[in-house]
């Protein structure tokens, strides 16, 4: 009677033992599988869902900073807007050597007059309001008594003397004078050559 309650004991005590080895290999196996999967790239937050094309999206880690910077094929726009004229000129240009490899803060740095506009690595634009006339026109002011014709600045819209005329502004008509007091504005040369033929006949 002893011997079998005792080799009963031994036979459940040995089924324990065997069904927590199984439970333990099974548990490995089971850790060293998950850690094998791919990792699930659909995990997107319902923002990043709802905005998957968002381009303003800020980029983190050492990855996103260095692709953050401009290469050696980066193009650099300047776009001037001339608040007088209301006209938009814009040059497109290669790179510099010395700003390659830079990012748009250092950029700006670099171009502290100019707002940045826009900036990927291949394509960085800027934006400046230049208070004044495009260089697309011409000015007709009076100086010592006669007619100069200015021409704006690409850069400050400044005003720069190109042809200094023997006109006199006594010659003109109380209202030219006025508009010309005023800047009389011009579009072409040659609206300038015919306006200095009627007042010079």
């Amino acid at each position: 009677m002893f011997y079998y309650k005792y080799r009963r004991t031994i036979i459940l005590f040995s089924g324990l033992i065997l069904l927590l080895i199984l439970i333990g290999f099974s548990y490995g196996y089971l850790t060293r599988m998950s850690d094998k999967r791919p990792p699930d790239d659909s995990g997107d937050t319902a923002e990043e869902a709802e905005n998957p094309d968002q381009e303003d999206a800020e980029e983190t880690g050492d990855m996103a900073r260095e692709v953050s910077k401009t290469g050696p094929g980066s193009l650099l726009v300047l776009r001037r807007y001339y608040t007088r004229c209301q006209h938009t000129i814009t040059e497109e240009m290669a790179m510099d050597t010395r700003d390659i490899g830079k990012t748009g803060e250092e950029l700006s740095l670099a171009f502290p007059a100019w707002r940045l506009v826009r900036f990927t690595p291949e394509r960085v634009v800027f934006a400046v309001e230049v208070d004044g006339y495009c260089p697309d026109h011409y000015i007709i002011r009076e100086e010592g008594g006669y007619l100069v014709v200015y021409r704006p600045e690409k850069e400050t819209g400044e005003l720069t003397p190109v042809e200094e005329t023997n006109i006199p502004y006594d010659w003109l008509t109380p209202e030219m004078q006025k508009q010309v007091d005023a800047g009389l504005v011009v579009d072409t040369l040659e609206d300038v050559e015919r306006l200095m033929e009627n007042w010079e006949s």
